[in-house]
């Protein structure tokens, strides 16, 4: 079981680097030193916890309803003037299987609410709430925690208010 090298040169020998290469076969089990294989083996991820984030240039407002701006030199975005209950959104891309452990928006208005969503991608279902908390806060107590990007999208979703920065976001995952 494991990795086996079919058609290897003995050592010393020299050849083309795809010759090292040709014919290794995985047949069964194999421990890839601490590495979760994702995508039928395509990628290797380091197992164990990890940090997905975004600027806050990639929040955006779900309606006309806003004036803001984005500064990249601050990086964040600013809300000069917004009309009724607004909100600004983002996507978050974690890799099919992720664990979702924490979550945490930035900003400068600790009295905001964030919120992190998931949806079918068929809109058959309305969208779930996962987790939630006030802005600098993390929520550490995710529902339906487990990314299933076959059959879901994903996106944080804060409601802010004039004046008010948003500066990104944290996605703390284990594989």
């Amino acid at each position: 079981m494991g990795i086996k090298h079919v058609d290897v040169k003995a050592s010393g020998d020299k050849g083309l680097a795809s010759e090292w290469n040709k014919d290794h076969v995985i047949d069964g089990d194999v421990d890839f030193g601490g590495h979760a294989i994702l995508n039928d083996a395509t990628i290797a991820i380091r197992k164990g916890t990890h940090y997905w984030s975004t600027p806050a240039g990639a929040f955006q407002p779900n309606s006309n309803g806003y004036d803001y701006y984005h500064d990249p030199g601050d990086n964040k975005l600013h809300i000069t003037a917004v009309s009724g209950d607004e909100f600004v959104l983002c996507p978050v891309n974690l890799p099919n299987g992720a664990l979702i452990t924490a979550c945490k928006v930035f900003g400068s208005d600790i009295s905001n609410v964030w919120y992190l969503y998931r949806r079918k991608l068929d809109r058959t279902t309305a969208e779930t709430e996962m987790a939630s908390a006030n802005v600098n806060t993390e929520d550490t107590t995710i529902t339906e925690a487990t990314i299933d990007n076959i059959n879901y999208c994903y996106w944080i979703e804060v409601y802010i208010g004039n004046g008010d920065d948003i500066y990104g976001a944290r996605v703390t995952y284990t594989l």
